[in-house]
């Protein structure tokens, strides 16, 4: 199997050429990618988007792309990869359904899947039916990897807007962040040094809590929460570079986010199941294997709490990360017995499934995919 430039892409498609004998079907249509410039999006969304001609070949249909579009493939590292095509892909037969710690993907069975192996410290693919014959993991990224956004929100801007997403409220003439009592001096002076003019509001009552209310900022977050939605996380944010999603990251976490004393997790709970989600795959594209849980409602609550815990190895790639961008969350530095990058597969169901699958062609033959989670899953419709 070999990948291919645009332009010879291109050729084997006007002659006709057949597809890769060992093309193996693809993924479900609700599966993320994440891409640039579009972000977090399924892959059935962006064979929807791609503005150019539908092409019918040996069963399947094919979009050239002549635009650039990047995502996060593997070629002995995690990289930005160039997409070259997508794929709809009729299908009618069984399917696997791979479950992966938080993570799922549902596929044809003979899908393959970058895999790590801890007994022999290697990299391999492995059909996703087979995943469950051996002590497989399934490979996620191991560096943060920034795709080629170009940059509209600083970092500044981006930790406020995550705050304001965790722990913020709009008011008519001012943003206000509602923070502990120990935290609001922190949140005060660094919004004076941004130039906001903002104060600690005095409270009627004794109380741990505190208001702060902010002008200046409203106009502005007007325009990045254009629906004033602060229950996940707007579009265009999540179409930013690495270092301007750390920040973001890092103002959610300050709000809404806890490190655990005793043990290497951070932890975030929200009653968002939206932004629960978005957060998901987002500590996934920077490979920190997040896991999602829920609680339904219990006692006087109204509604269900998810929670993202980030453990392990993904931990400390996520402290290290992150450390430059936090203003208030202390964190412990602590040593982990578990020191493996990969995700756990926990089952594998087969059933018969009757519909679309799709596919990417991508120059390093494979990129990063998934539900509630992402790993690494081959490009097998590979023309030539």
């Amino acid at each position: 199997m070999r990948t291919l430039s645009v332009s010879t892409l291109t050729q084997s498609l006007i002659l006709g050429k057949r597809l890769d004998k060992n093309g193996r079907g693809g993924i479900e249509r609700d599966s993320i990618v994440y891409m640039a410039p579009f972000g977090l999006i399924t892959i059935a969304e962006f064979y929807e988007k791609v503005n150019e001609p539908e092409v019918y070949i040996k069963g399947e249909f094919v979009k050239l792309l002549k635009e650039p579009v990047y995502t996060i493939g593997w070629d002995g590292e995690a990289k930005p990869a160039r997409i070259v095509a997508v794929h709809k892909i009729p299908y009618k037969g069984k399917v696997v359904e791979v479950e992966a710690e938080s993570a799922r993907f549902l596929t044809s069975g003979d899908h393959l899947f970058l895999v790590y192996e801890p007994r022999y410290n290697r990299y391999r693919y492995v059909k996703a039916r087979d995943l469950s014959k051996y002590n497989y993991g399934l490979a996620i990224p191991d560096t943060i990897v920034s795709l080629p956004f170009k940059q509209t929100i600083d970092e500044n801007l981006a930790y406020l807007a995550g705050l304001f997403i965790a722990d913020g409220v709009w008011s008519k003439s001012a943003i206000l962040f509602c923070l502990h009592k120990d935290e609001a001096p922190i949140i005060v002076e660094y919004l004076k040094k941004l130039g906001y003019n903002c104060s600690i509001k005095s409270e009627k009552r004794p109380t741990n809590g505190r208001t702060i209310p902010t002008y200046g900022l409203i106009s502005t977050f007007k325009k990045i929460f254009k629906d004033r939605n602060k229950n996940h996380i707007p579009k265009e944010l999540l179409k930013q570079p690495a270092n301007v999603l750390l920040a973001l990251g890092a103002g959610i976490i300050d709000g809404d986010g806890h490190f655990d004393k005793d043990r290497a997790r951070i932890r975030i709970s929200t009653t968002s199941e939206k932004l629960a989600h978005q957060l998901v795959y987002l500590f996934s594209v920077f490979g920190w294997n997040p896991h999602l849980t829920s609680q339904p409602p219990a006692g006087k609550g109204k509604h269900t709490v998810y929670q993202i815990s980030i453990y392990g190895e993904s931990y400390l790639r996520a402290i290290k990360a992150l450390t430059p961008y936090l203003k208030l969350k202390k964190i412990k530095h602590l040593e982990t017995r578990r020191k493996y990058h990969y995700i756990h597969i926990k089952s594998i169901k087969e059933f018969y499934y009757d519909g679309f699958l799709y596919d990417l062609t991508t120059e390093t033959g494979n990129y990063l995919a998934g539900k509630n989670g992402m790993a690494f899953t081959r490009n097998a419709r590979v023309l030539f």
